[in-house]
């Protein structure tokens, strides 16, 4: 400053302009529950600035976010960062947690052979996602079922469902397919008079079966109640 008679003065002012903060966010990869996600380490500074950083679950930075290293629920997030002279920048991290699939199923119930069971129809999705359902001979899910709307031998099969994210379940179910039973009966004598005792029917194979026919009753053959004739047993 310089007045009248040339009288002068000078001073220094100090000009500080601090550099913001330009947070670059890289989302995170989504996960499959109960699994966590970080997001600490989805950011840089591209200004490289110093400063404080903080996590928010509002762009207004009002409502802290408790467990960023750690988040359990998907949703759209907002780091902040804070150099010196708060200058501050603020960026949202979307965050993706899958559901996955819980598979209950009911084994159907054992049919008689040339029936077939549809494994198809007995299982329901406890978390009700969304995906693709495949059906497979082997734990491992290696060898696929041709039809499990059909299936035709005993066993136990695989039902698989891959959700969003590639989350996935997979749970046995036991099929029973009874063959019929290859009878034949071997009785002595074959031949009996109408007075005769009741007979007990031995022979049947496989063993356990149950007689049926004119003058049977439970295992047993009475030639008075069937009367005179050729009866099958």
């Amino acid at each position: 400053i310089t007045t009248s008679g040339s009288c002068t003065d000078i001073k220094p002012v100090t000009v500080s302009i601090n550099a913001i903060p330009d947070l670059s966010i890289t989302n995170p990869a989504g996960v499959c529950s109960p699994n966590t996600i970080d997001i600490t380490n989805t950011f840089t500074d591209l200004n490289s600035t110093t400063g404080t950083i903080s996590y928010w679950t509002d762009a207004g930075a009002t409502i802290a976010l408790t467990i960023p290293a750690a988040i359990t629920t998907g949703g759209t997030y907002y780091i902040k960062k804070t150099s010196t002279g708060t200058c501050s920048d603020i960026k949202p991290v979307a965050v993706t947690i899958n559901a996955v699939p819980h598979l209950n199923v009911t084994n159907p119930p054992a049919v008689c052979a040339p029936n077939t069971v549809n494994i198809t129809t007995i299982f329901t999705d406890l978390n009700s996602t969304t995906g693709t359902v495949s059906y497979w001979t082997d734990s491992a899910a290696t060898i696929s079922l041709i039809l499990p709307t059909a299936v035709s031998a005993s066993g136990t099969y695989y039902i698989k469902k891959i959700a969003t994210g590639g989350c996935s379940d997979k749970i046995s179910v036991k099929v029973i397919i009874r063959p019929l039973p290859t009878v034949h009966y071997v009785q002595s004598p074959t031949v009996v008079c109408i007075t005769d005792s009741p007979l007990t029917l031995t022979g049947g194979s496989p063993a356990g079966g149950i007689f049926s026919g004119t003058g049977v009753t439970s295992n047993t053959f009475n030639p008075s109640t069937a009367g005179t004739g050729t009866w099958n047993i």
